[in-house]
């Protein structure tokens, strides 16, 4: 079920897999994306999040890009 999920997210435009194999979802893709946490694409950046992994989304892609799941 969470494959097809993701599966349809990636044909659908709202995410993308990198080379590792991680899957990210596409904030860009999203239009009231931080609406209720009042976090704006444009302020976010890269390394923001604590405990930030080696696997991080490439870099023309937003900070604000996380997997699914």
């Amino acid at each position: 079920m969470m494959i097809d999920l993701i599966a349809r997210l990636i044909e659908t435009g709202h995410a993308y897999a990198v080379p590792s194999g991680s899957v990210y979802f596409d904030a860009r893709s999203f239009p009231s994306y931080g609406e209720l946490s009042g976090n704006r694409l444009g302020d976010l950046r890269p390394g923001h999040r604590s405990g930030a992994r080696a696997d991080q989304p490439p870099a023309d892609q937003p900070p604000a890009d996380q997997p699914p799941c």
